[in-house]
């Protein structure tokens, strides 16, 4: 159990245009030889087109199954009741977002933990 609160996370905004259709790195891989992962706290996304996305590893390993989105809806993970992180990456990978369909926009809060975090 991780008792970190949305306050002691990293507040990712995606650019004005939104994250295009594509993959694009949003934390870099650690710098070898650091395990540590991204722990991903809580999530807001949306887009006035419909769009499908999802997470993955900077080594390409998915992270959860696409999240697709009607247009003009949104997408919330609020925090979880007990803190633990809903989505973490392989250990020694960074976080991407791989969005398959019209553009993306969202806030993400994240945490850089150490490899063994469970």
């Amino acid at each position: 159990m991780s008792l970190r609160s949305r306050l002691e996370t990293f507040h990712l905004i995606s650019p004005a245009a939104g994250w295009p259709i594509g993959t694009t790195v949003l934390v870099p891989a650690p710098a070898p030889p650091s395990r540590e992962r991204v722990a991903i706290y809580s999530l807001v996304a949306s887009s006035p087109n419909p769009t499908r996305f999802a997470f993955q590893g900077t080594d390409g390993t998915p992270i959860n199954g696409p999240i697709d989105l009607l247009a003009n809806t949104n997408f919330v993970l609020p925090q979880n009741e007990n803190s633990d992180p809903w989505f973490i990456t392989p250990s020694t990978t960074g976080l991407s977002i791989v969005v398959t369909a019209g553009a993306l926009f969202g806030d993400i809060y994240y945490l850089v933990v150490p490899g063994d975090f469970i």
